[in-house]
């Protein structure tokens, strides 16, 4: 993709989430190569149980859990039974961020709670380019 074009876009479609670190969202394998790095975004509507907690959002270079963590921790409380929407966002200018070749990154979620509940969104790539 070349600076300033996008977004690419995938569906966070129902997925399941308990206390483990879940990948809920992966961006197809894309191509970028721009000097100021990538705007990567996600936001959702999570259906919990009936028990409240919170819900840790993460986003994860590559496919899964295991790729470098980009941005911030958002944890957000939930109230039990409660439909609410939550969203992460993170700039990557690292080496990765920078420049690859069928590169991807991963939102990844958590409920802190004995079970889980579904989380339905999208995540979104953009590469950045200075406003002309």
């Amino acid at each position: 993709m070349p600076a300033g074009s996008g977004p690419q876009v995938a569906v966070i479609n129902a997925v399941s989430v308990g206390t483990a670190e879940t990948a809920v969202g992966v961006i197809p394998a894309s191509n970028w190569s721009n000097p100021l790095g990538n705007l990567v975004e996600s936001y959702g509507t999570f259906t919990p149980p009936a028990s409240g907690g919170s819900l840790v959002l993460k986003i994860r270079q590559g496919n899964g859990t295991a790729g470098t963590q980009v941005g911030p921790t958002v944890t957000l409380p939930v109230t039990a039974s409660t439909v609410m929407q939550g969203s992460v966002a993170a700039v990557d200018a690292t080496a990765f961020g920078l420049a690859q070749q069928q590169g991807q990154y991963t939102v990844t979620a958590q409920f802190a709670a004995a079970s889980g509940g579904t989380i339905t969104g999208l995540i979104t790539l953009e590469t950045i380019a200075p406003v002309q």
